[in-house]
């Protein structure tokens, strides 16, 4: 998956936005998605190996590490790093993406997530 698929991928989530929120605090340039103003994805434009960093709630970076050479520890609690050009198929990729949104609409508040209702099921 290139960066031009993944932007593609995740523009075509209901309600998601684009932007480079740390360009005042950081060297490089950090393109965020968010759904509902919150961060699900983050990728630095300048890395040498494109990745992203994603949400990942209770699932064992450490197991899925072991299993996955694309997946490692992020310095974030509850987040993930996943390398997009290892040993994941792109629809995998895509998964774990979805994972990371469906992780933030979780957390919405009752009255907003109702709106996502028809979005959860589609990964």
């Amino acid at each position: 998956m290139n960066i031009e698929e993944l932007r593609e991928y995740c523009l075509s989530l209901k309600n998601v936005t684009e932007s480079f929120p740390f360009r005042n605090f950081s060297p490089n340039d950090v393109l965020v998605f968010k759904v509902e103003n919150k961060m699900f994805l983050l990728t630095d434009l300048n890395a040498g190996e494109l990745a992203v960093t994603l949400k990942c709630g209770t699932e064992s970076v450490a197991d899925l590490a072991e299993y996955w050479r694309a997946v490692e520890r992020a310095r974030m609690p509850g987040w993930m790093v996943l390398y997009l050009n290892r040993d994941m198929s792109g629809k995998e990729i895509k998964q774990w993406i979805f994972r990371s949104y469906q992780e933030v609409i979780q957390a919405l508040p009752l009255k907003v997530r109702i709106k996502y209702k028809d979005n959860i099921d589609r990964g």
